[in-house]
C-alpha cells in the first residue's frame, strides 16, 4: 500500500485503502469481543478513534525506546564485533512485530478502561482507572521489550552462537525479561493516556451496524 503511494503518489486511493483496512480491523475486534459493553464501545466510531489513537501513541513511544537500544546493538555488532552494517541491520527486523504486540496491548487496555469509566465516571472510578491504565501501560512496555529482545536474541545466535540451543534460549529469555522490565518501567507514565471516558453516544443498540458501511472505491 505504501509502495503504491510512493510510486504513484495517488493520495485518494491510499486514503481509501487505509479507511477500508481500519474498518476491517474494527470489525474483527468486535467479532473477537464477547463483552457486550466493550462491543458497544468498539462499534462507536468516536470511541474507536480514541482507543486507536491511545494505542498508536503508546506503541510509538515503546518503539522510540526500542529504537535506541536497537541502534546501540547494531553498532556493537557492526563495528565492535566486525559483522558489518548489513548483517547488523537484521536486528531491526523484529521491530514491527514488537510494535504490533505493544499496540495490541495498549488497545485492549484502552478499551477495557473506557468501558469501566463509562460516560460519566466518578472520582473513585477515575482513580481506579488511572491505576489500571498504569498497569496496562507497564504491561504493554514489557510486552514490547520482551518480544523485541527475545527475537533479536534468536537473530544473534547466527552471529555469536551459544554452545547449545538450550543455553541460547536461556540467555535470550533472561535478557528479554530484563529489557522487558526496563521498557515497562519507561512506559508507566503513559497510564493517563489510556484513561479516556466513553463518548456520550457510545451505548448504541445491539443491532446498529452503520459503521460497517465501507468507503466506496474510486
Amino acid at each position: 500500500m505504501y509502495a503504491h503511494l510512493a510510486i504513484t503518489g495517488d493520495l485518494s486511493q491510499h486514503k481509501n485503502w487505509s479507511e477500508r483496512l481500519e474498518k476491517y480491523e474494527q470489525s474483527n475486534e468486535i467479532e473477537a469481543t464477547s463483552d457486550a459493553q466493550r462491543r458497544a464501545l468498539l462499534r462507536n466510531n468516536d470511541a474507536w478513534k480514541k482507543i486507536r489513537m491511545a494505542s498508536w501513541l503508546g506503541a510509538n513511544w515503546t518503539a522510540l525506546v526500542g529504537s535506541v537500544g536497537t541502534a546501540w546493538l547494531m553498532y556493537e555488532y557492526a563495528v565492535g564485533w566486525g559483522f558489518g552494517w548489513l548483517a547488523a541491520a537484521s536486528f531491526a527486523l523484529p521491530m514491527p512485530i514488537a510494535w504490533a504486540v505493544s499496540r495490541k496491548t495498549f488497545q485492549k487496555g484502552a478499551a477495557r478502561i473506557m468501558g469501566f469509566l463509562g460516560r460519566k465516571p466518578t472520582t473513585t472510578k477515575r482513580m481506579i482507572g488511572l491505576m489500571e491504565g498504569t498497569a496496562w501501560s507497564a504491561g504493554a512496555g514489557f510486552a514490547f521489550g520482551f518480544t523485541l529482545v527475545f527475537l533479536q536474541g534468536l537473530i544473534s545466535w547466527f552471529m555469536t552462537p551459544a554452545p547449545t540451543l538450550w543455553l541460547e534460549l536461556y540467555y535470550d529469555v533472561v535478557n528479554a525479561l530484563w529489557c522487558g522490565a526496563v521498557a515497562g518501567t519507561l512506559s508507566v507514565g503513559l497510564g493517563p493516556l489510556l484513561c479516556r471516558k466513553a463518548p456520550a453516544d457510545a451505548a448504541l443498540p445491539e443491532g446498529e451496524k452503520e459503521w460497517l458501511s465501507l468507503p466506496e472505491a474510486p
